[in-house]
């Protein structure tokens, strides 16, 4: 049975890091500290793009490890958000995207994100569809307040139609993360995959989703 290298979650491709170089002389050489690197120079251009806008925000991860497959151990590097504030019903919802490095299988290892959402109840979502259905069901339960003149079926509504731009803050950061991602790694996309477990790559043209 064969095994893919690379393991991802959200990414839309496979921003692979590898750890080894060819010299000169052709021989190819291990250097361990590339991850290391590569890590700390995307976390510091994500750092840097960040600072320059009013709408999203960055923060270190608390943690080191990432409770992923065994086989990928991985680690957090930290978070980036966004926020949507549907002010018909004064309720703000938080896009994050929790980014990752993610240890290869054989070797070397890739840039992968999650994508979570937040509302201000604390509830997480890990899809748009759940985040919107969870508003509704505090809604239902009488946790958002229905403002004068509004049916419940009017506000069901408003959160529904919310979704559209939920997603443009979503699509917004992830082709922040993605962007500097493909400065600093090759991408790739599953070209083939075969039942005994072995996967082709081939490269992302202009960083193309997988």
């Amino acid at each position: 049975m064969g095994t893919s290298n690379f393991c991802t979650e959200d990414a839309r491709c496979v921003y692979a890091i590898s750890t080894s170089y060819e010299e000169e002389d052709r021989e190819f050489v291990y250097d361990e500290f590339i991850v290391e690197d590569t890590c700390n120079n995307v976390w510091s251009e994500l750092k840097k793009i960040i600072s320059k806008t009013n709408t999203m925000d960055i923060s270190n991860s608390v943690y080191n490890g990432y409770d992923f497959l065994r086989s990928y151990p991985g680690h957090s590097l930290g978070e980036i958000s966004t926020s949507m504030h549907i002010k018909e019903i004064d309720i703000e919802v938080e896009v994050i995207i929790e980014v990752l490095c993610i240890s290869g299988y054989y070797e070397g290892a890739n840039l992968d994100y999650v994508v979570k959402f937040r509302d201000e109840f604390g509830q997480y979502s890990d899809n748009i569809e759940n985040a919107i259905q969870e508003l509704i069901d505090c809604l239902k339960y009488g946790d958002i307040e229905i403002p004068e003149g509004k049916a419940k079926e009017d506000i069901v509504n408003i959160i529904e139609e919310a979704e559209t731009k939920l997603r443009e803050k979503e699509e917004e950061l992830r082709t922040t993360v993605e962007n500097v991602f493909g400065m600093f790694t090759d991408a790739y996309k599953v070209s083939a995959r075969f039942s005994n477990g072995e996967i082709i790559y081939e490269k992302c043209e202009d960083k193309e989703t997988a």
